[in-house]
């Protein structure tokens, strides 16, 4: 059994954070996080999930705001040694190169604990936040995102493990052992290599939470662990 801390603002009900004992008022501290995390590490856990969101939502009453998780793990990052640190980043909203770029650098600043939950997000609130009347189309955006993480692998192996030499006579980088990926595709194209080295693991560990047949087909192409929820056993075995 692996077990994981998903973190979720202030929590999954919406009244959640109205209970006397409740940490709302550090959301916005760190030092919080940390201690999540922490805490997490000591009771074994084997990773902590950050979900993510685009819009804000009922701000009276819901109280549904995130720090932007690749920098909450980051710092929670410094304050852990071993567990898995997993942040939700969204093919619809970002191009694969940033996001590759930032997963990498997590993985390098946790010495190889960076987890990455594809996702294609679901409101339109979120997609005007990017210049979009509305969401795309369900079918368009698991498109993009199986193109998304065929680019972001590529990015990630475009320095090969030994590519670093930090030879001081003058060779930092064997230029044989980094490449261009030259992606021309529908959604993207990206030339590479990307800025950063391999990372520690090489790549972030791939998680994907999609319900829908679209999302199971990515999940059963891409992730190595899968965010499921079911309501009932039906449910479950249908899964």
């Amino acid at each position: 059994m692996h077990l994981n801390a998903f973190l979720y603002g202030c929590g999954h009900h919406s009244a959640a954070w109205r209970h006397p004992d409740s940490r709302v008022e550090d959301l916005g501290n760190i030092a919080y996080y940390e201690e999540l995390a922490q805490l997490a590490e000591r009771g074994k856990f084997d990773a902590v999930f950050f979900a993510d969101g685009h819009s804000v939502r009922d701000p009276a009453g819901a109280g549904t705001w995130f720090l932007e998780p690749i920098t909450a793990l980051s710092a929670m990052a410094r304050a852990t040694t071993h567990i898995g640190l997993v942040t939700t980043v969204s093919s619809t909203f970002y191009t694969p190169f940033h996001a590759a770029r930032m997963l990498a650098s997590l993985d390098h600043i946790s010495g190889g604990r960076a987890g990455w939950n594809v996702v294609t997000s679901m409101f339109d609130a979120e997609a005007r936040n990017h210049g979009m009347d509305a969401i795309p189309a369900r079918e368009e955006r698991y498109a993009r995102a199986a193109e998304f993480v065929d680019t972001a692998l590529a990015l990630w192996d475009s320095w090969e493990p030994d590519a670093l030499t930090l030879d001081r006579t003058g060779m930092y980088a064997d230029p044989a052992k980094v490449h261009s990926i030259d992606h021309d595709g529908k959604h993207f194209r990206v030339d590479g290599p990307l800025t950063v080295p391999r990372s520690p693991q090489g790549r972030p560990v791939l998680f994907q939470a999609g319900a829908s047949g679209p999302g199971r087909d990515l999940a059963a192409k891409y992730a190595e662990a899968i965010y499921a929820v079911a309501y009932d056993l039906v449910a479950a075995q249908g899964y």
